[in-house]
């Protein structure tokens, strides 16, 4: 199998182009793995830019009544703000069953008022984020969400990237907020109503939407052509598979998503017909969906997913992903809490440390004969010309040998003693603590006589910085 990138435009060895030795003497082949595997790298084919607030997380709305996001909790604002810039978002099911209460005290669950929206912009403030925020369409109305949406502006101020108006409407259907019967059409008349609601109260805010569970074709896409001149950013949400199957597997999470390319695709034409500046961005994202499947989406496999998913996200031009999470439970949360304060950095949160490295870079036209194994490459390069590239090895049992271009790199490591383990993961041999600190000098490596060779084992992943 070789893995090559969609966007690369020359044939790999022309102009720009450079290439790894193929075979490095006296080193002993992994069972299975063939001969050393070269990846190549087109620096004259360049592909999308990593936004520098690629990574994000997502949070119910419910969750803001908690004194969880609050500028006096210091250990999760450094969890944030270890991953540099970011874009926060409020969103979820509870959206649709949370009640602006203006005038009432804040904390209370079901409901959101001042309070609350103040203590969280006062989160967002000390992280140096900005942040999406969700107001309820499936049980309120358009001057209800309006006068909200007027209050938050006023807290969040420049923090404010953009406005969601409700949350996955194509399962209001199945969820009981709306009839069996309901339609695209429908949806989209009531979101022009809010819409044009919450614009009449706050000219300059940002929408986004339509914030689709699933159907690409039936309201993401649509939308996009019915209200791409209104919208800042066109957003999805993408799940692995339904958490509470039996076949929602650390197996089946370490197997590529064969729909994602065409799904990203999709939405890229559809952001450059409508001329939406902000283009698309996964607004809701993680393992499986329904919390994530227990003692599988908080194991180490989930990191190694998330890694490939987060490489496919950039080569497909996505502005960003929101990772969702909260609470405790062994599903899915890049970050545990107690609804107070962070209680654990989870494997997808280390995955997330090292993947941010990346964010601000350019991806590059690359391939890597892979032969017939689950491995991902993302190369990427820095503005200031440092190429850095990403290797996942999605195999269970077998070990790879990828030869790079240069003279020596600094590797960081991302490893566990299994893919299903949730805990025992280090990033460049040491912990991420659950305050979030974490410091590793990387792995300094030279090239040899066969050239630069990382010696990558069974479902592990490495980051490579080159040098020359």
């Amino acid at each position: 199998m070789l893995i090559r990138r969609r966007f690369l435009t020359r044939t790999l060895g022309g102009a720009g182009a450079f290439s790894a030795a193929m075979a490095l003497p006296g080193c002993a082949e992994p069972a299975g793995a063939g001969s050393v595997m070269a990846l190549r790298i087109d620096t004259a084919s360049p592909g999308p830019v990593i936004a520098p607030a690629f990574l994000g997380f997502s949070y119910e709305k419910s969750a803001i009544s908690k004194p969880l996001f609050a500028a006096s909790n210091a250990d999760l604002i450094r969890m944030f703000r270890a991953l540099g810039r970011g874009v926060f978002r409020i969103g979820g099911n509870s959206v649709d069953k949370t009640s602006w209460e203006k005038d009432g005290p804040g904390g209370q669950a079901a409901f959101v008022a001042r309070p609350d929206i103040d203590r969280l912009a006062g989160f967002i403030r000390a992280t140096g984020w900005t942040i999406i925020y969700a107001v309820n369409m499936g049980s309120s109305s358009p001057e209800v969400a309006a006068d909200e949406v007027a209050y938050a502006v006023r807290a969040f101020g420049p923090d404010l990237l953009g406005l969601e108006i409700g949350n996955e409407p194509d399962v209001y259907r199945h969820n009981g907020l709306r009839p069996a019967s309901y339609t695209y059409a429908q949806f989209q008349g009531e979101w022009q109503e809010f819409a044009s609601a919450i614009r009449a109260r706050s000219p300059g805010v940002g929408l986004t939407g339509p914030a689709s569970a699933f159907d690409i074709k039936g309201y993401t896409l649509p939308f996009a052509a019915d209200h791409g001149a209104q919208i800042a950013q066109l957003t999805q949400h993408y799940y692995r598979a339904d958490g509470k199957k039996a076949s929602s597997t650390v197996d089946l999470l370490l197997t590529r998503d064969g729909r994602l390319p065409g799904m990203l695709a999709d939405m890229a034409r559809a952001c450059a017909s409508a001329g939406i500046k902000g283009g698309f961005r996964l607004a809701e994202a993680n393992s499986y969906y329904n919390g994530g499947a227990p003692n599988v989406s908080n194991s180490f496999g989930g990191a190694l997913w998330l890694l490939d998913y987060l490489a496919a996200l950039a080569e497909g031009g996505a502005a960003g992903v929101n990772l969702h999470g909260g609470g405790n439970w062994t599903g899915y949360t890049p970050i545990a809490d107690n609804g107070r304060v962070a209680t654990e950095a989870r494997p997808e949160y280390a995955a997330m440390l090292l993947f941010a490295r990346l964010a601000g870079g350019r991806v590059l036209a690359s391939s890597l004969p892979a032969a017939g194994m689950a491995l991902t490459s993302l190369a990427v390069a820095q503005p200031g010309g440092e190429v850095m590239v990403l290797l996942v090895n999605r195999e269970r049992g077998r070990a790879a040998r990828i030869s790079l271009p240069g003279r020596g790199c600094v590797l960081t490591r991302l490893v566990a003693p299994s893919p299903d383990t949730p805990s025992g993961v280090t990033l460049g041999g040491a912990p991420v603590t659950p305050d979030g600190r974490w410091s590793a000098p990387g792995e300094a490596l030279q090239a040899g006589p066969g050239g630069l060779v990382v010696e990558l084992p069974a479902a592990s992943a490495a980051l490579a910085v080159l040098r020359g």
